[in-house]
């Protein structure tokens, strides 16, 4: 009786962690997402896809500083181990390099402001979520978008399109407090790298090529096909993070509780089957959607009818990634990551001249494809070595 009761207990807690998470990023992830959909109704397509070109740029280099810290305090501070500091002042180090090589080569002060903001946002969110502070997570994540409306709308009007990347820079601002706690909190040791040194630099290629997958892309599209269709595409993308609101709310809460060895199967099976309900709808309901309130952006309706779909094999890949990453086997995670963006930058490569939109699209969901069967294999393989350990 009392097991039944603690699995009642259990439950609930899971569902109340989700909800908080959910919450939070539903009502920030509509937030964006409005205002990402104003930003294009008021500006011209190519306009757009310059603003996202800068963006992507900030986001590489962010990446680059992070090191993937992001991950190792996400699988760290919930086994207790205190390596925020050292995590830390490795990254600032790192930041300072990168922003010097991006003033080199771009000379545009908004790209590096907004690579710093990306750089913070991401330490404080790693340790947060490391901590399971997830109300302390929700509060910030809704702020942020918040304070990106405001400012990016009156940034805009002032500054044109450099103001949208300032504004999106500032309204990073509140995670600086979270930061400093984490130092606050924690002492630089460096042999809590060292001891970890694969895992830290296994997570820093992973979660490069990660973002890499979501951002290369973008710039080879804008001088290989132009702004205006890397607006389209850009737009395209926007509609597709909304379609996976739901799979990330739930692998925010999967990778922290996967890494504290508490089972997590039945919420992934659940997450799955939506999100293929959440694919059909996309690839029916946005096509339309599009061509009546954005009339600007009719290339994307023919990216989305393709787009939707990736929605699929990504949820599935970010639950077994998140097995993953709690058994700290983040190597099989970074080969599918690797595979995926290889498929992706070929074929944007490939059938973007020939097919345009369509194949750049193409080749996005080809890519998620990819990792999601290589990510499959993996784990069947694992359960299948698994299995004939305990028979001999």
């Amino acid at each position: 009786m009392n097991k039944f009761w603690d699995v009642i207990k259990n439950n609930l807690t899971t569902v109340k962690h989700i909800s908080v998470i959910g919450i939070a990023d539903v009502a920030g992830t509509a937030i964006s997402s409005i205002f990402w959909l104003y930003l294009a109704s008021i500006m011209t397509a190519d306009g757009y896809g310059i603003v996202h070109y800068y963006i992507a740029i900030a986001n590489i280099a962010s990446t680059i500083a992070l090191m993937g810290s992001e991950n190792t305090l996400r699988v760290y501070l919930p086994k207790g181990v205190k390596i925020q500091s050292t995590a830390y002042a490795i990254v600032f180090l790192s930041s300072g390099v990168t922003c010097l090589v991006l003033f080199l080569v771009y000379s545009k002060v908004e790209i590096i402001i907004l690579t710093l903001s990306f750089v913070i946002s991401n330490l404080a969110i790693a340790d947060t979520l490391g901590r399971k502070e997830f109300t302390v997570y929700s509060k910030f994540f809704i702020l942020q978008k918040i304070l990106l409306v405001i400012f990016a709308i009156v940034l805009y009007y002032l500054l044109g399109m450099n103001g949208v990347i300032l504004g999106l820079a500032i309204s990073f601002v509140p995670y600086i407090y979270q930061t400093i706690r984490g130092f606050s909190d924690s002492k630089i040791c460096f042999s809590l790298i060292k001891e970890r040194l694969a895992f830290f630099l296994t997570s820093f290629v992973h979660t490069f090529t990660g973002v890499a997958r979501g951002q290369v892309d973008k710039l080879i599209i804008a001088p290989m096909l132009g702004f205006e269709l890397l607006g389209n595409y850009s737009f395209a993308l926007q509609v597709v993070a909304i379609l996976m609101i739901f799979p990330n709310i739930i692998y925010k809460y999967t990778v922290p509780t996967d890494s504290s060895g508490k089972s997590t199967t039945t919420v992934k099976k659940v997450t799955v089957l939506i999100s293929v309900i959440i694919s059909v709808m996309g690839a029916t309901l946005s096509p339309i959607a599009i061509s009546t309130l954005f009339p600007k952006y009719v290339l994307a309706t023919q990216a989305m009818q393709i787009l939707s779909f990736h929605t699929i094999p990504a949820t599935i890949g970010l639950m077994i990634n998140s097995k993953f990453l709690g058994m700290e086997r983040n190597r099989i995670v970074l080969i599918g990551t690797i595979l995926s963006l290889s498929i992706n930058v070929g074929g944007v490569i490939v059938l973007g001249p020939i097919l345009g939109i369509i194949g750049t699209s193409i080749a996005f969901v080809l890519s998620s494809t990819a990792n999601c069967i290589y990510l499959i294999v993996m784990n069947n393989k694992m359960k299948s070595d698994q299995s004939a350990s305990v028979i001999s």
